[in-house]
């Protein structure tokens, strides 16, 4: 391939990351004061790179004595982690 005048050609490395997540959770919580009917759990998972929103939902699943649960998810799609 020929080069422009005054350029070089030039070597780089780099490495691809393998795509992994994690997930902390951040405990139970009753949703009132006097019972104890109602927790909620909350959690966030975080991804080594940009993912799919929908891809990323089919990472959990929660469910109760055999029962699937309903996940509210809140995206943040601007944020990135190092």
């Amino acid at each position: 391939m020929a080069i422009a005048h005054g350029l070089e050609n030039f070597s780089f490395d780099f490495e691809v990351i393998k795509p992994s997540f994690k997930i902390e959770q951040n405990g139970l919580q009753s949703i009132n004061n006097s019972s104890l009917d109602y927790l909620k759990l909350t959690a966030s998972i975080f991804t080594t790179d940009e993912e799919d929103s929908k891809a990323v939902e089919k990472l959990l699943k929660a469910s109760y004595r055999n029962e699937n649960l309903k996940i509210k998810w809140y995206h943040n799609l601007a944020s990135t982690f190092n």
